[in-house]
């Protein structure tokens, strides 16, 4: 790292630092973080350790009270309040004469405010750019249904008309709100500023829609101000959206709206509460609205306390040497650093690149780039590596970055080139917002997000190179693995509780929704959440087995003989048939289930030393409302091991190769003459006559680290089965088999097994 470190520093590190301090700053401030490389400034950025021991103190030390009080409390509330706005005012160059200062529960807070507030009308014009948060397309709806037109616009269709160039009436446009972010979230794009003016002054020509007269600005600079100096003095937008937890870490739940005083008037709530009207009767439709705006918009009581902590919040970022700007260089020096490295990677095996970085400004101009890169992973095949993969990946070696979209659908698409009917295809195939399903039918549904802040050091920026290189640049000469002799099915487990002990069979029955009884009961929480063994290891100890003679589930619990024997009925009939319905997600899914009765929640309890309730699934549906075919397996009816794999990771374990087997948790153990990780390539697995589809290869979480028989931890299985892996994080295949119903046939151990 030294030498990587002293090139980097020849290279980029004119701007790193703030005058060399960043060590002392990180040592003072940020201990915490030595453990880890935190990349998801653009999500969160970190708190310091003097502003929250700062904050706690003042409370400590002084009695805050409702500001809409008249007490000595109250009014030291209020002028705290007050020195607040004036703190965020001064921050970017104004005072009170020329903004106003409306706090929020955040950013989104502040442009749903507007979308309420603001006077639309039928020849109103609402134009977000393109590649907007989310929460600023969701404005549309609510000036959609206030019977304004909406428009959304590329940056390419933007134009700035010369002064001098006079326009037609049929380029006009009416009352209209432009709204665009200052700085993209998704790839750290930063949108001209000049287009403030532009508009204003009727020089903002759009293709589509002509020049927006009668236009104001508003401008999302959540994602700008956390990283970059912004002057309301030289630009001077009509509306301002920020969130304070982006800016420095803490407190979280509050942003603001800044509105330029002489539109102050524009904006009317129908809703108001607490302190927000001078007066009103309730028994007649009369209320008399305050004059201030802030007054006027922010409805009850203010999280005064919160409020209270921004004067800290913004203490430590002047005390940053160079204040704003310097953060600006700093951050971006490390931002250059990463594209650099990323750009540079290539597979030694096909020369191909190893990272596809979106994005297509110029990283040397920070008025046009800001410290955030997204990026793809390639395999030597130039193929997408999944971001769930590398996600994982960067877990194990606490890197913490972001995947997805990050809430912007517009730039998501734009970058990684997803059409509209490709958006509309993922979700109908059942893949939502938030999710890990990261390809389908090919094609990336987002991507790997790193972000800066002004705490960032090399160290951090290095890490995650580090990882990219040592896991996914292949450098060496690829084998290829094919079945090459008699392969047959070694055991089969079954799992009739999720998440709970296996049950091994010789002969089983294949159902509709998978094996039969396989995964048909759920731990859950007094909440009702889905509970595993990642937060409950003791589950490994509750050991189911069928008894089909009695139509039972027989439960005992490994450690605990006390608790004797628990007796489930199979079916829902009797006391089952008439108990409470409960609903839960699995990946996503709404299940239906019914709860098994008080006895089974009691014995379940004391098994894994928690309160939590035994269900049995009725029904599992899609977002969309379509039944799935699933018991309460996270993603396919079926999951196949190989042991030859598993001797690939276990000869690296000091562990015996069953007990590494089970980590797995597979259905189908398969042995006999075939390479490792041949079933990696498969697509289709015959046993018993039986044909299945391979579904997907299976992405591996930490459960794999927890002992199937003592229930214990070890973290480092994960990284073993990531080295003998060559960086992947797959572990076993998928499997479905459709068209059957409950009976349709059965798999026997010892049967031969045809991979395809």
């Amino acid at each position: 790292m030294e030498v990587a470190k002293a090139t980097f520093t020849r290279t980029h590190g004119t701007a790193y630092g703030y005058e060399e301090t960043i060590e002392v700053i990180r040592r003072k401030e940020f201990e915490r973080l030595n453990e880890c490389a935190y990349l998801d400034h653009a999500g969160a950025t970190q708190y310091a350790r003097s502003q929250v021991a700062a904050h706690a103190s003042d409370l400590e030390s002084h009695a805050y009270g409702n500001p809409h009080s008249r007490h000595p409390s109250s009014a030291t509330t209020s002028e705290r309040i007050s020195e607040a706005r004036h703190l965020v005012l001064k921050h970017f160059h104004v005072t009170s004469n020329q903004y106003s200062v409306v706090f929020t529960s955040g950013a989104t807070g502040a442009l749903k405010l507007i979308a309420e507030s603001f006077p639309w009308r039928a020849d109103s014009l609402f134009c977000y750019l393109h590649n907007s948060h989310t929460s600023v397309v969701g404005m549309r709806e609510v000036a959609l249904e206030k019977g304004a037109r909406t428009t959304c616009i590329q940056e390419s269709e933007i134009k700035i008309r010369d002064s001098s160039e006079p326009a037609s009436s049929q380029e006009l446009t009416a009352h209209a709100l432009f709204a665009y972010p200052a700085q993209c979230n998704f790839s750290g794009k930063k949108y001209p500023l000049t287009w403030i003016d532009a508009l204003h002054e009727h020089r903002l020509y759009t293709k589509s829609k002509g020049i927006l007269t009668n236009g104001l600005v508003l401008l999302d600079a959540a994602s700008f101000v956390c990283t970059s100096p912004l002057d309301l003095s030289q630009y001077q937008p009509d509306f301002v959206c920020l969130s304070f937890y982006k800016m420095f870490g803490y407190p979280t739940g509050l942003g603001a709206l800044l509105v330029r005083n002489d539109r102050c008037n524009l904006l009317r709530k129908t809703y108001y509460g607490g302190g927000t009207v001078a007066a009103t009767i309730s028994s007649e439709d009369f209320h008399v609205e305050r004059t201030n705006i802030a007054e006027r918009l922010e409805d009850g009581t203010l999280p005064f306390l919160d409020i209270i902590a921004l004067k800290y919040g913004f203490e430590v970022l002047d005390s940053l040497p160079g204040g704003m700007a310097a953060v600006q260089a700093h951050t971006m020096t490390l931002l250059r650093y990463v594209r650099d490295e990323l750009g540079s990677m290539t597979h030694a095996t096909t020369g191909r690149p190893v990272c596809v970085v979106y994005g297509e400004t110029d990283y040397a101009d920070e008025s046009k780039q800001g410290p955030i890169v997204a990026f793809n992973v390639l395999d030597d095949d130039g193929k997408i590596v999944g971001f769930s993969q590398v996600e994982r990946l960067a877990s194990l070696r606490n890197i913490h970055v972001r995947s997805g979209c990050f809430c912007n659908t517009g730039a998501c698409q734009e970058y990684l080139e997803l059409t509209n009917e490709d958006l509309k295809r993922n979700i109908a195939a059942g893949h939502v917002c938030g999710d890990d399903v990261d390809i389908i039918d090919g094609k990336p549904t987002g991507c790997i997000r790193a972000s800066f802040g002004y705490m960032s050091t090399f160290e951090d920026a290095y890490q995650l190179i580090d990882l990219l290189k040592s896991s996914f640049v292949k450098s060496e000469t690829r084998s290829s693995s094919t079945t090459t002799g008699d392969v047959y099915l070694r055991k089969i487990l079954i799992y009739p509780i999720k998440s709970c002990g296996a049950y091994e069979v010789n002969e089983w029955k294949i159902g509709d929704k998978g094996l039969v009884f396989d995964r048909l009961w759920m731990v859950v929480s007094e909440s009702g959440r889905c509970l595993n063994q990642k937060q409950v290891p003791q589950m490994c100890h509750v050991r189911p087995m069928i008894d089909s003679t009695d139509a039972c589930m027989i439960l005992r619990c490994e450690g605990k003989p006390e608790l004797g024997a628990l007796r489930v009925p199979l079916h829902a009939h009797g006391d089952l048939a008439v108990a409470e319905m409960c609903t839960s997600k699995v990946c996503g899914d709404k299940i239906n289930g019914l709860d098994c009765g008080d006895e089974a929640g009691r014995w379940l309890s004391r098994a894994v030393d928690r309160n939590c309730r035994l269900i049995r699934l009725t029904d599992r549906q899609k977002e969309d409302g379509n039944s799935e075919k699933l018991s309460f397996a996270n993603q396919s009816q079926y999951l196949l091991v190989s042991m030859q794999s598993v001797r690939a990771l276990a000869s690296s374990i000091d562990e015996s190769e069953e007990s590494v087997a089970r980590r797995f948790r597979p259905n189908f153990i398969i042995d006999g003459c075939l390479e490792k990780f041949t079933e990696d390539q498969a697509t289709s697995v015959t046993i018993s006559n039986l044909f299945f589809k391979v579904h997907s290869l299976c992405n591996r979480c930490q459960m794999i680290c927890i002992d199937q028989m003592t229930g214990e931890r070890n973290g480092s299985i994960f990284r073993r089965l990531v080295d003998a892996r060559n960086g992947k994080v797959t572990f076993g295949v998928y499997l479905t088999c459709d068209g059957f119903g409950e009976d349709a046939g059965k798999v026997t151990v010892g049967e031969r097994v045809f991979i395809c």
